[in-house]
């Protein structure tokens, strides 16, 4: 007989390590190890879960079967009507219906042939879309096309920020900076150069004054020592003119640019458009204004020439720097251009060439067809919607010797077309 040894520590069944629990006769211990329930039996030792724990008693759940319509209801939310949808069914019967089971049919070949224009003559006949039914039918197209695109894109948004690296500048983004701020430095000294020559063009003027005035004092007194301290005004056109055509080549999209990113990127054409211009200005007035001891150039004339430049300077610079946009438009909009969905009505066929009729025996579906685009009844007015129609009954005539049926109209039955017929001809020896 096996004593239980008391104190001992317990060892879990599950993960096997050794617990900080001491047996004292409990029947069940937590493993702090793997969170798992040991239950014990009188001498300590490993047991089966009882069956209070697993829940084996507890009885199932009893489920009844619920029944089913076999065919459920159609929901009254539907965009086609009953005609429309009768038509549909005709149509795809008789499609299903065109070629014979047989791949080894003696008509199987020119059937086949023939499959687009049966198809086209049975839209024909049975017009899969009505004109009340249209705009309907072409508002759900347009809702579900634009619901398809936008779920594309969001997709496509949302794998970008998913994959997106952020990495280290490389070489092309300093590229971008230093003709970036080549490109500012050039409007800088530009702008510098011909504020300087209107401060030059203003003391000559107040010097070719007889009477001193109080706004060439002004001048000489705020002027005269900046002017001694900065540059000439040659020197920095000519600084500005070679900073434009080293940095001509610069956009504010240059990155994007170079890697091929332009698509959405409207105007840099125009951008530079625009820098030929400042480096034409800049060159003409160098022409003009380069050398003020060589030029005879009034000091009036002169100061308007520097207003003007100065001007000229400033607009382009505004216009080039709007000129560069995102587009914004959007991929695509709530409507999108779709081909006609009713097929044409049925033209009128006069003066053509009838083609010799097969005895009824071996008429396919594609002959029956053109027999009924052929007959009077059809060309003379355009075909209805299908309904319902009671068969004529024949009349007879009394007067007659023999019992025979007097001679009607013949108009065919578009309502059963679909229970014609449509097996392979059989050829008679």
């Amino acid at each position: 007989m096996a004593f239980p040894r008391r104190n001992k520590f317990l060892e879990c069944f599950y993960c096997g390590r050794k617990s900080s629990t001491r047996y004292n006769g409990q029947r069940s211990f937590e493993c702090r190890s793997c969170d798992a329930t040991n239950y014990l039996d009188e001498n300590g030792e490993i047991t089966d879960p009882p069956a209070a724990a697993t829940g084996a008693s507890t009885p199932a759940k009893v489920t009844y079967a619920v029944s089913r319509t076999v065919s459920p209801p159609r929901p009254s939310g539907s965009i086609f009507c009953e005609t429309c949808l009768n038509n549909q069914r005709l149509f795809t019967a008789s499609i299903a219906q065109y070629l014979p089971d047989d791949p080894d049919a003696l008509d199987y070949a020119e059937r086949e042939r023939q499959y687009y224009d049966f198809r086209k003559r049975l839209e024909k006949i049975y017009p899969q879309i009505c004109a009340e039914c249209e705009p309907k039918v072409r508002q759900r197209i347009e809702q579900s096309a634009y619901t398809a695109k936008t779920d594309v894109l969001r997709r496509m948004i949302d794998q970008s920020k998913t994959n997106k690296i952020i990495t280290k500048r490389s070489g092309l983004d300093v590229f971008h900076l230093a003709g970036r701020w080549l490109w500012i430095a050039g409007f800088a000294l530009e702008i510098s150069s011909h504020v300087l020559g209107l401060s030059y063009s203003g003391l000559a003027y107040c010097a070719s004054q007889e009477s001193a005035l109080w706004g060439c004092s002004l001048l000489r007194t705020f002027t005269l020592p900046l002017l001694r301290t900065l540059p000439e005004p040659e020197r920095l056109l000519i600084w500005s003119f070679y900073a434009g055509l080293f940095s001509c080549w610069w956009n504010p999209r240059f990155v994007q640019t170079v890697r091929g990113f332009t698509k959405h990127l409207v105007g840099v054409l125009n951008w530079y458009i625009y820098q030929m211009m400042i480096v034409g200005l800049r060159l003409l007035s160098m022409r003009f204004l380069g050398n003020s001891a060589t030029h005879t150039m009034a000091a009036t004339t002169e100061l308007g020439a520097h207003l003007l430049l100065v001007t000229f300077a400033l607009i382009i610079l505004h216009f080039a720097g709007t000129c560069i946009r995102v587009d914004t438009t959007p991929l695509f909009g709530a409507k999108s251009k779709f081909r006609p969905l009713r097929a044409e009505a049925p033209q009128q066929i006069g003066g053509s060439v009838q083609q010799p009729r097969k005895p009824d025996g071996v008429k396919n579906m594609s002959d029956l067809l053109d027999e009924i685009l052929e007959s009077p009844s059809l060309s003379s007015r355009p075909l209805r919607p299908l309904q319902p129609t009671s068969h004529p009954k024949p009349q007879t005539t009394w007067g007659s010797s023999s019992f025979q049926p007097t001679s009607f109209a013949r108009k065919p039955n578009l309502d059963h077309l679909d229970d014609l017929s449509l097996s392979p001809p059989r050829h008679h020896h």
